[in-house]
């Protein structure tokens, strides 16, 4: 690994006497991920005594590429899994899975209509049960036509309110899986940057409204 980075040093080397910058970071990029401990006193060519300026920018900004690039995968990583826990949560419980990425009112949304459609359906199977009782229990003489219209009507309309259950539900599960976690917010956004310069590293400072 040391044969590696030291040749991949000299590389990127050339690559900056040549004023190609950005292919002496992918370079130094390279030698960071195969080598972590690799640090800017490596620099430090053979018969020099401290590490060149050029070289020690650009190998600092492909460090900081090189972590940002590892935070980014992170990050993807734990929204995947926020993903997974919020589906299974939205499964059991509409709306929890919606709460647990950071989405309160869309929880309390998804929750709401849930139990609405839920309400609704049990209310429809009742309606449904009272008219099957009318039409069974029905004397003689009654108008068997219009009973058994009611019932069968209110038959439809509770399979259709246990579709709406389930479509809603559904809905809830595939929001939560697909939504992914929310991003914190406030009124500003701030982030600090290295960057090369005319003379070395510098910090930027970045803020977004």
């Amino acid at each position: 690994r040391k044969e590696r980075s030291t040749v991949r040093k000299y590389i990127a080397v050339d690559h900056i006497q040549l004023g190609k910058g950005e292919k002496a970071v992918e370079v130094f990029k390279d030698l960071v991920n195969d080598n972590p401990d690799f640090n800017m006193d490596d620099l430090t060519l053979e018969g020099e005594e401290k590490p060149d300026p050029e070289a020690v920018r650009y190998f600092g900004q492909a460090v900081l590429e090189v972590r940002r690039e590892e935070l980014q995968a992170r990050a993807a990583q734990l929204s995947l899994t926020s993903r997974k826990v919020a589906f299974l949560r939205s499964a059991l419980l509409p709306g929890w899975g919606q709460r647990y990425q950071g989405y309160r009112g869309r929880g309390y949304m998804m929750l709401s209509m849930t139990s609405a459609s839920l309400v609704y359906a049990v209310l429809a199977r009742r309606w449904y049960k009272d008219a099957q009782g009318i039409y069974k229990k029905a004397p003689r003489g009654a108008d068997f036509s219009k009973l058994y219209d009611d019932y069968t009507s209110k038959a439809d309309r509770m399979n259709l309110t246990l579709g709406l259950v389930g479509a809603v539900w559904v809905f809830n599960v595939l929001d939560a899986a697909i939504q992914g976690p929310a991003l914190p917010r406030g009124p500003q956004r701030l982030s600090l940057n290295l960057q090369p310069s005319d003379h070395g590293l510098q910090v930027a400072f970045t803020k977004r409204f």
